[in-house]
């Protein structure tokens, strides 16, 4: 076995499973050094992976992506929940709760309504660059462009 920092003495398969388990421990939120301590390694070592390994940085991006997919599933299943919390408040005992419910309500809802719109004109600002793009490059091909 190689020192915590050391260079790489390991088969290609082996590597592979260890960036896999390391990206995974990435992915949950441990440090550098927590991540690498499962596999024998020192936080350098994930360091210079995520600085000189494009395909392992993906994976990390890709696993931390997934995780917040699923936290924000989570939550979205909760949503009907809540919202019947905040309707319920609306006919609270008190004025006081009956308010600050019904100013929830509206303040969420633009906020919802503002999010959407917003989503929507990236959407449309993303096909607008890919139509300038597509111009561009039939104009001054890749190959024939200098650097």
């Amino acid at each position: 076995m190689e020192n915590l920092d050391g260079d790489d003495s390991a088969t290609d398969s082996e590597l592979d499973a260890d960036a896999e388990l390391v990206a995974l421990r990435l992915a949950d939120g441990q440090s550098h050094a927590e991540a690498a301590m499962g596999i024998g390694r020192g936080a350098k070592w994930v360091q210079r992976r995520l600085a000189t390994d494009p395909a392992f940085r993906k994976r990390v991006d890709e696993l931390k992506a997934a995780r917040v997919h699923e936290a924000a599933a989570g939550l979205g299943a909760l949503l009907g929940q809540a919202v019947e919390v905040v309707a319920r408040n609306l006919d609270a005992e008190r004025p006081a709760d009956q308010l600050r419910a019904a100013a929830l309500a509206f303040d969420r809802s633009r906020q919802f309504r503002g999010d959407a719109e917003m989503a929507q004109q990236v959407d449309m600002l993303k096909a607008e660059v890919a139509e300038l793009r597509a111009l561009v490059e039939a104009v001054l091909p890749t190959s024939g462009r200098s650097s």
